[in-house]
């Protein structure tokens, strides 16, 4: 079967181009939806005719582009496009036109659609330069600039005489903001979108540019995570990226989107690096942060580019030492501590029993520390004959979204804790809470809490993440028995990783039965 092209339409054994017109450009088409052309029934000739075919449209579609931007900026501007214009009001238009093509230039993804910029060579624009200042001969600034006044007067917009005295005015005017358009477009290269033109005649189009209202930063990070809790996510984002954010538009000292440069955003990576943060956080917190925050609003039409796009940082990770999980004499030695704790001091009893009972649960769930810190009284129950947990966003925060029951390990059950939860009262079972409060602060002290007790009493490694190698070892040990990798990840919370294994359900039987290949700990 012969791979299809784009572009290239067969209907009933004959061959068409086909090019889709842009909405915004139809009314340049006749109102056109498409333009099509039949290039014959032979697909080897249809496939050499395409390419010109498709330039030329190509070409037609940028040139409406042009027009449009340009009709644009005159309804910015106070004018009518398609009526008499002044020299002035001609060049603000020509200045917005070209600012836009350089800017479909940059977003298009295939750069052989774009008309060739031929404009930036030295030697156009050492001819702007003398167009500009009155200098070229009537021949050559036709050569010059003369398209750009073909394509106003095609518009309505004048009806001057090549050669007259109006005519070369207006060449002028269009050569000097061809420059400055060129000016602007170098400026974006180096990652600055935010350049304005130094040109008398232009002064108006500095007055058009300042019509856009600001948009701030933070009004897009709050916005995009508005949209990300809105279907369950983003609520460890905000936590993470606020302050991230929050520090970018302290050190730019203005909370502009539209303002702000790649420039700007390099500096705040160094200021970053200069104050000592890692490299990896800056890259998976900082910039990925903004990156994400300004994709979103460049998606969304809130801004018309992303400055940070193009920045990055090296961070390389740190070869390992050792295994990232817990050790088997490593957990032993930490669930016998947690075994034999009781309350000391000031401590609560909700953090005693968090210390107590929450390194168990983790050994034999491979649960987050955090999700099983948040368990609430109602969220243990039995379900023909087996006893489960219920990890649910409703008690607080879970990293993938939504909530899953996960069976508890005869280990855990014969310690004790079903009738620990018995006792208990209702709500958090090792949290202290203000009743209608979020659980997110008080989830990251507890972990704190643990993360320090098991430190302090010399029970991991100084280089370890205790609160997350619960994690590893857990996966570790149940390929070691043999369990089926995706009831393994549904136990512990990881998405599926192909399209088959969302396939049928992954019940609490299942997750029993493979829970129970696991060896009891020796406490």
């Amino acid at each position: 079967m012969a791979a299809k092209i784009r572009n290239l339409l067969n209907r009933d054994g004959r061959y068409f181009a086909r090019r889709v017109v842009p909405e915004e450009l139809r009314v340049y088409f006749d109102g056109k939806r498409e333009l099509r052309k039949p290039l014959g029934p032979d697909r080897r000739v249809a496939i050499s005719k395409l390419p010109s075919v498709l330039a030329t449209w190509n070409f037609r579609i940028e040139e409406a582009r042009r027009r449009h931007r340009g009709d644009d900026a005159l309804r910015a501007g106070g004018a009518k496009p398609g009526s008499p214009l002044n020299g002035r009001e001609m060049a603000i238009a020509h200045y917005f036109t070209e600012l836009e093509l350089d800017m479909q230039e940059r977003h298009f993804p295939d750069r052989e659609m774009i008309a060739d910029m031929s404009w930036s060579r030295k030697a156009y624009r050492q001819a702007l330069i003398e167009t500009a200042a009155g200098l070229a001969d009537n021949e050559k600034m036709d050569a010059t600039i003369g398209w750009a006044l073909d394509a106003f007067r095609e518009r309505g917009n004048h009806d001057l005489t090549l050669g007259s005295s109006d005519w070369r005015t207006l060449a002028m005017s269009l050569a000097a903001a061809q420059i400055e358009a060129m000016d602007r477009s170098r400026e974006r290269d180096q990652g600055n979108f935010a350049g304005t033109p130094a040109h008398s005649i232009l002064s108006d189009a500095i007055e058009i540019q300042d019509l856009a209202e600001p948009v701030s930063i933070l009004q897009l990070l709050d916005d995009y995570l508005k949209e990300l809790e809105a279907s369950g996510k983003g609520r460890a984002a905000r936590k993470r990226w606020t302050p991230a954010i929050r520090s970018l538009v302290k050190h730019a000292s203005h909370d502009d989107a539209n303002r702000l440069t790649k420039g700007e955003i390099v500096k705040w990576k160094e200021a970053c690096l200069e104050a000592g943060l890692a490299p990896r956080t800056i890259k998976t917190v900082h910039l990925a942060a903004l990156k994400a925050v300004l994709n979103w609003a460049k998606r969304n039409d809130r801004i018309a580019e992303n400055p940070a796009a193009e920045v990055v940082i090296r961070a390389d990770r740190s070869p390992p030492s050792r295994e990232r999980g817990f050790r088997e004499d490593e957990a032993n030695a930490i669930l016998r501590a947690s075994k034999s704790y009781r309350r000391t001091g000031r401590e609560t009893q909700k953090l005693a029993n968090a210390k107590r009972w929450v390194p168990l649960i983790c050994a034999h769930t491979g649960a987050r520390v955090g999700e099983i810190l948040q368990l609430r009284r109602q969220d243990i129950f039995e379900q023909d004959g087996i006893h489960a947990i219920r990890i649910t966003p409703e008690a607080g925060t879970v990293k993938a979204g939504g909530y899953r029951n996960v069976p508890l390990h005869n280990q855990i059950v014969d310690e004790g804790f079903i009738q620990f939860v018995l006792d208990a009262a209702e709500g958090p079972l090792f949290l202290n809470t203000i009743a209608g409060a979020t659980p997110r602060t008080a989830v990251d002290t507890a972990q704190i809490r643990l993360r320090q007790w098991l430190h302090r009493n010399d029970l991991v490694p100084s280089n370890m993440q205790p609160n997350h190698a619960w994690r590893h070892r857990f996966k570790t040990l149940g390929r070691e028995v043999g369990i089926d990798s995706r009831i393994l990840d549904a136990i512990q919370g990881h998405a599926p990783r192909t399209a088959s294994e969302h396939y049928g359900d992954v019940t609490l039987r299942a997750m029993k039965n493979a829970l129970d290949k696991i060896p009891r700990y020796n406490l």
